[in-house]
């Protein structure tokens, strides 16, 4: 295979796949997260809104403090997770999959009703960087996940997984000028960033998947991405519900297939094969295999998974304490 500057490998007769061998290379690395997006929310009822909105305690985001948070249907199901950033006070900005702005911005639109509450996109961007760039960057990197700094219209904060990473927004003439100071550092792309977001069980809300699954399912109660001492939000009854009954009947576990999957695909179990057992949340194609997030029923038993079918290829869910953080 031939290892490209972007972190991928083309192999023979086939798309590109994610290189992880970059990784260990150590020095800094600039990701591009073209295939990111952020809503910036602004107005005297900003921080109100999204306490309203969302299954976080936005109160706790700060401008040294970002956060972990879904936004759900009535019905308890995920519609997005977003990444908080806070650059100024009364001021964040929502990061998610560019797949997912428009309609998430658009059904965010609608609950605004009359309050003093801006949401835009476009006026902002962001991209990311692991390892020690905060010379180059000419500030001093957060320590702690989700731990923010905020320094010349910047927000940078520390994404949870290995290597280091940090998550870089702002406005565009700022990202432009610190994406300049970066000039002569490798490069990678945002199916990288995806790719470090696997291994780091830390899961995102697709088109495929948008209302697949619960925020148990997703791990984010145990990711910090859940507050049950907050007021009410779409689909809290369930959530909390949920917890305090401790039916919790899928939860996310990282994985390894043989074979191409993709979000949503189903995935089942011989002891009930007729019923999938779970989804495929995430997937990334590396050259040596397709590296997953599932949910799957039990997962701390032993039972072996397939995706599509009982028939299908064997999924190797990656069992163990570290599946579960927190």
């Amino acid at each position: 295979s031939l290892i490209t500057t972007n972190g991928l490998c083309e192999m023979p007769d086939s798309k590109p796949v994610i290189n992880p061998g970059i990784v260990s290379f150590g020095e800094p690395l600039l990701i591009d997260l073209s295939g990111r997006a952020l809503i910036h929310v602004s107005g005297g009822d900003a921080s109100r809104f999204l306490q309203n909105q969302l299954t976080n305690d936005i109160s706790k985001v700060s401008e040294t403090q970002g956060q972990l948070a879904a936004w759900c249907s009535a019905k308890g199901r995920v519609l997005a997770i977003f990444r908080i950033f806070r650059p100024s006070e009364g001021e964040y900005l929502l990061e998610l999959p560019a797949s997912l702005l428009q309609p998430i911005l658009k059904r965010l639109q609608m609950f605004v009703l009359r309050s003093d509450v801006k949401l835009v996109s476009g006026n902002h961007a962001t991209f990311a960087v692991t390892g020690d760039a905060g010379e180059k960057l000419d500030v001093t990197l957060p320590d702690g996940d989700y731990a923010q700094t905020v320094a010349d219209d910047l927000v940078i904060m520390r994404i949870p997984g290995e290597p280091a990473r940090y998550q870089i927004a702002g406005t565009a003439d700022a990202i432009s000028k610190a994406r300049n100071n970066l000039n002569d550092t490798a490069t990678a792309d945002s199916m990288f960033w995806r790719w470090l977001d696997v291994r780091a069980g830390q899961p995102s809300v697709w088109p495929e998947t948008r209302e697949r699954f619960t925020p148990h399912m997703l791990n984010l109660d145990l990711l910090g991405g859940v507050s049950f001492e907050k007021g009410c939000y779409p689909g809290q009854e369930i959530v909390a519900r949920t917890k305090f009954l401790g039916k919790v009947k899928q939860r996310m576990v990282r994985a390894r297939c043989y074979a191409e999957a993709r979000p949503g695909n189903p995935v089942f179990s011989k002891d009930a094969p007729r019923q999938a057992a779970g989804h495929v949340v995430d997937a990334i194609q590396t050259p040596e295999a397709c590296d997953l997030l599932v949910t799957v029923k039990n997962a701390d038993e032993e039972s072996a998974v397939y995706l599509g079918s009982v028939d299908g290829p064997e999924i190797r869910l990656q069992r163990g304490s570290e599946i579960f953080p927190g």
